[in-house]
C-alpha cells in the first residue's frame, strides 16, 4: 500500500465535498429557513449534509481507491478526483431531491412544460393555463 496516495485522496476527499457545501451553504441556508420552523433545524440540515457529503465521499475513497504499492500516482489522482466527484454528485442530488420534495407544488416545474419548454424555448405558462404545443397552435 502506497501511504502518501492514501493519505493524498483522503484529503481530497475532505477538501471537495468540504468546498462545494461551502459553495452551496448561503442559498441552501435560505431555502431551508423557508422550510423549517427554528434556526436551529436550520443548522442541524447543514451540519448533516456536510457530515453525509464527507463520509460518504471518504467511503468511496476507500472503498474505491487504488492505493497499491505499484499504482501509478497520476492513475490514482484520476481515480480518487473521479470519486470524489461522484461523492459531491450524489451528495448534490440527494439535498436537491430532498429539499424538491418539501417545496409546495405550485413552486415546482410541471413536468409536461419542462421538455416543451427546452425544445422550444418558450416560457412555460402559468400552472393551470393552456399550453402552447408549438408556435402556432395552443391548446385548449
Amino acid at each position: 500500500m502506497n501511504t502518501s496516495l492514501l493519505i493524498i485522496s483522503m484529503l481530497l476527499g475532505i477538501l471537495g465535498p468540504w468546498a462545494a457545501l461551502a459553495y452551496m451553504r448561503p442559498i441552501l441556508a435560505d431555502v431551508l429557513r423557508a422550510l423549517c420552523t427554528t434556526g436551529q433545524g436550520v443548522e442541524f440540515w447543514l451540519r448533516s449534509a456536510n457530515v453525509l457529503a464527507i463520509s460518504g465521499t471518504l467511503l468511496l475513497i476507500l472503498s474505491f481507491g487504488d492505493f497499491d504499492a505499484g499504482s501509478s500516482v497520476a492513475g490514482s489522482l484520476r481515480r480518487t478526483t473521479w470519486l470524489v466527484l461522484a461523492g459531491i454528485f450524489m451528495t448534490v442530488a440527494y439535498i436537491t431531491r430532498s429539499v424538491r420534495r418539501q417545496l409546495p407544488a405550485a413552486d415546482r416545474v410541471d413536468a409536461g412544460v419542462l421538455p416543451m419548454t427546452l425544445a422550444t424555448g418558450a416560457m412555460p405558462a402559468a400552472p393551470g393555463a393552456p399550453v402552447a404545443l408549438d408556435a402556432t397552435v395552443a391548446r385548449d
